[in-house]
Parts: C-alpha cells; sequence; structure tokens
C-alpha cells in the first residue's frame, strides 16, 4: 500500500469519525477547532483541514469573529479561497433568513422582542446595512424591508418610496434600524437628520416612527429616544 493512499484511508476514517460525532451528538460536543474542520470537509473534500482549522482559529478566535469575517478576510488565511470562504459566509446569512421567516406574522408589541428581531437581521453582517420594519394597528410583522448598504442616507433610505410603502401596506408603527460594523456606538448627524425627518414626516402622514436603532457587536442605541433626551428631537 503506498505512503498516499495510507493517508487518504486515514484522513478519509477521521472525516468519517467526527461526521459520526456530529450526527449522534451534535455540535456542543465539539471543541471550535473540531467544528471549523468539520465545516471545511465540505468545501476542501480531499485534503487533511485539520491544520487550516487550527489557523482560522487563530486569525478568528472565535465562532462569532469567523462567521462575522468578510470574504477578503477570510481568503487572507493561507489556504481559504473563494470556495470556503463562501461556504463559511452562507451560515449567517443562512441564519438570519431562517429567523425572518419564523417571525413572520408574530406580534412585535414590546420592545426587547422588537430589538432582538432587528438585532438578528445584522447578524454576521459586514457592511453597513439599513432596515424598517413594518406593523400594523396591533403591531403584528408586515414586513422587513434591507433599504440598502452603506450609511442611512447613502443606501438609498428614499424617504418618499419607504412612506409610499408603508401606506400601501397599510402599516401604522415603524421601526427603523442601521448597523456600524466597526462597533462605534457614536451616531452620526446624518442619523440624527434622517430620525428627525422621518419622524415629522410620518406623523403628518398619521404613521408613527416608532424608533431608529443603531446597532453594533458592543450594543444598541435608540437614535429617537437618544435626541428626545438631549431635546434635540425638533
Amino acid at each position: 500500500m503506498s505512503e498516499e493512499k495510507s493517508k487518504s484511508e486515514l484522513h478519509g476514517g477521521h472525516r468519517k469519525r467526527l461526521r459520526d460525532r456530529f450526527l449522534q451528538e451534535g455540535a456542543d460536543s465539539f471543541a471550535y477547532h473540531n467544528l471549523v474542520e468539520l465545516l471545511l470537509f465540505y468545501a476542501i473534500p480531499r485534503r487533511d483541514t485539520n491544520e487550516l482549522a487550527h489557523r482560522l482559529c487563530e486569525r478568528f478566535p472565535t465562532l462569532e469573529s469567523l462567521l462575522e469575517a468578510d470574504a477578503s478576510a477570510l481568503m487572507d488565511v493561507k489556504g481559504i479561497g473563494e470556495h470556503t470562504a463562501v461556504l463559511i459566509r452562507l451560515i449567517p446569512a443562512i441564519a438570519a433568513r431562517l429567523a425572518a421567516e419564523r417571525a413572520d406574522g408574530v406580534s412585535l408589541n414590546d420592545e426587547e422582542t422588537v430589538r432582538a428581531f432587528l438585532s438578528s437581521r445584522f447578524t454576521g453582517a459586514c457592511d453597513e446595512l439599513t432596515y424598517v420594519l413594518l406593523l400594523d394597528g396591533k403591531r403584528r410583522l408586515i414586513d422587513c424591508l434591507c433599504l440598502g448598504k452603506g450609511t442611512p442616507v447613502s443606501s438609498a433610505v428614499n424617504v418618499r418610496a419607504l412612506t409610499e410603502r408603508a401606506m400601501q401596506s397599510r402599516a401604522v408603527y415603524l421601526f427603523l434600524a442601521h448597523n456600524h460594523p466597526a462597533g462605534d456606538l457614536c451616531p452620526s448627524e446624518e442619523d440624527l437628520r434622517l430620525t428627525r425627518r422621518l419622524s415629522v414626516l410620518l406623523r403628518e402622514l398619521d404613521l408613527s416612527l416608532c424608533e431608529h436603532y443603531l446597532f453594533t457587536e458592543n450594543g444598541c442605541l435608540p437614535l429617537k429616544r437618544y435626541l428626545e433626551q438631549n431635546g434635540r428631537m425638533n
């Protein structure tokens, strides 16, 4: 038996053991690097992925940091190509889609529930995103729309189109939310101006901007409340 064939059979046996263990015991029984190694099996089918898994874990020491890394940062790690980077980026994208489907039609009748729902939209986001949440008179979910990438002003927050969409859907309550991927929980003047402008315009249409949230990995800042508390809403 050749040395190459022996190594191939050894790796194949190791992969099967990890797969069987996952099916029997679930992910909680895995150390972080073993979980990453298992994931890499499906992007790199014929190579030992143990060393590469350790390399990824050294560069991204937590699962959160790994799944929030953008594709270019992942591909900076030696041995990670586009195919593998796409597989890793798919995980938070699918998780966010699942959270949205589970929330369809649910009642969002308290601030904590709304914040948790909107926070899930930014899971794994590498870009600055802006979302609007539309609720009916009983605070049931009508829709949650991504308005684009970039700052709330530059990400195509077309206020007229937004209000038209809200009226067409017969929404009563709106929440706006955007994130700062860099982690800065300080709002920009653009953020604050948009909050004031949208609040006034919606009030004239008998609609209510309940809040505009700024999310980072370190917390959440309600911008409308921030303006009111600092006497800057008008």
